[in-house]
């Protein structure tokens, strides 16, 4: 189970529980208008960068850093790996992934799932594993990931990931009744960062 690097952010709403129910339960929010400059734009190259556009909710900072934080989770402690920054301006914020994610943020069955962080205008958190003081402050992408699928990653331990190409691209969370929560498929311009967000994605 994974709760962002478990120690790391124990005390937020991202997280997950154990293998019996839905991550949150209720409807993910629903997709708000974005610059059709960027609609489609869900991966450069199949192992190339990857620039995510995408919303932030009201009452947050006007403007902010954006880290994406990969959860790892396969194997003895559960850690977070900070790879990918942007920026964010009023309701709108931006994420670059550049190339392949590094091994440490990619799980050992070949998939890396990077949740979007917000943080104040001018945090600097270096590119490795991040602690709960370095986060204290962030707002997530709790109902949405950058998801990444190596060439040679394992389908039967993570059924999900089939649909998603190989490469970079962005995922939204399925609840389902039993089990862990999956990812789908979704066009990079749906991401949205919620603040002080309650539903989480108990995925692995």
């Amino acid at each position: 189970m994974w709760k962002l690097g478990l120690a790391v952010l124990a005390w937020s709403a991202i997280g997950c529980g154990d293998d019996g129910g839905g991550g949150g339960g209720g409807t993910p929010d629903a997709p708000t208008q974005v610059d059709a400059a960027i609609d489609g734009a869900l991966i450069d190259a199949p192992m190339g960068a990857l620039t995510v556009s995408g919303t932030v909710a009201t009452g947050g900072p006007a403007t902010g850093v954006t880290v994406v934080l990969w959860q790892v989770t396969s194997g003895s402690p559960d850690y977070t790996w900070k790879y990918g920054m942007g920026t964010s301006s009023g309701t709108m914020f931006m994420v670059t992934v550049g190339m392949t994610p590094p091994a440490e943020a990619i799980n050992s069955y070949g998939v890396g799932v990077g949740i979007v962080g917000l943080l104040p205008a001018g945090t600097t958190i270096p590119d490795g594993m991040v602690t709960s003081s370095q986060l204290m402050t962030a707002s997530f992408s709790d109902r949405y990931a950058i998801i990444y699928r190596a060439p040679t990653a394992n389908a039967g331990v993570v059924p999900w990931i089939t649909p998603f190409p190989e490469g970079l691209s962005c995922g939204r969370c399925v609840d389902e009744a039993t089990g862990f929560d999956t990812f789908t498929p979704v066009a990079c311009p749906m991401v949205q960062i919620i603040h002080g967000a309650q539903m989480v994605c108990n995925w692995t």
